[in-house]
């Protein structure tokens, strides 16, 4: 199912942790020699069919939430698999918060059951490691 990004906003003033102006400035650093539309350095540039399962956490709120919503809607285009998770009011990389947040854990623990059944879709066995929840 497409996802509408919203083509209103140009800077998420509820991300304390990134501004669009900054991931702006990151993307020409990281492109280096090359322009920011070239396939190498940006992935809605080329066909993304070939990938493996992608899973995309993403929130309403945060500033990268209009490139989760078309890179999640590219790869279905493309005819790949990519499985979107949006949630409310959370900030950028929420999931490094997950002893305080309780939408960390949740998110952590659908990557964990997304990659099972990535594994098992292959045929192969999920690693399994003994991981403590937070207390």
């Amino acid at each position: 199912e497409a996802s509408e990004p919203d083509k209103g906003i140009t800077d998420q003033e509820f991300d304390p942790v990134v501004t669009v102006n900054q991931v702006k400035d990151w993307g020409i650093v990281y492109a280096g020699k090359y322009t920011i539309e070239h396939p190498m350095i940006c992935a809605l540039n080329t066909n993304l069919g070939h990938l493996p399962p992608i899973l995309i956490q993403a929130s309403h709120e945060e500033v990268l939430r209009d490139d989760a919503l078309r890179l999640h809607d590219k790869i279905l285009m493309d005819g790949g698999d990519s499985e979107l998770h949006m949630y409310e009011g959370l900030l950028h990389v929420w999931h490094l918060f997950w002893k305080y947040v309780p939408e960390s854990q949740e998110a952590i623990d659908r990557m964990a059951n997304f990659l099972k059944k990535a594994f098992k879709r292959q045929g192969s066995e999920f690693p399994q490691a003994e991981v403590k929840k937070a207390s």
